[in-house]
């Protein structure tokens, strides 16, 4: 996916074209940029999806990945990744 102010472009390998990788441009769609989200909220007064709090448990997610990759061991969701 290519995005930026202009629009948005979104190429892939599908179907048949998966075996010989053949990209294709698929329809994107109207999709609005992060700058573009961050000021209807803050015109609006209303928090997009997903909210700030939703992200940082991702991460907090992502972080634990790390650290368990690392460590070679399963660690559990509320381990300490310190």
């Amino acid at each position: 996916v290519v995005h930026n102010l202009e629009g948005s472009a979104l190429k892939a390998c599908v179907g048949d074209n998966v075996e010989n990788a053949r990209w294709e441009a698929l329809d994107a769609g109207t999709v609005p940029t992060n700058y573009e989200r961050f000021a209807e909220a803050v015109k609006s007064g209303v928090q997009p999806e997903p909210s700030f709090r939703h992200a940082a448990e991702l991460q907090k997610v992502l972080d634990l990945a790390v650290v368990s990759d690392e460590r070679r061991a399963e660690l559990r969701a509320h381990a300490d990744t310190q």
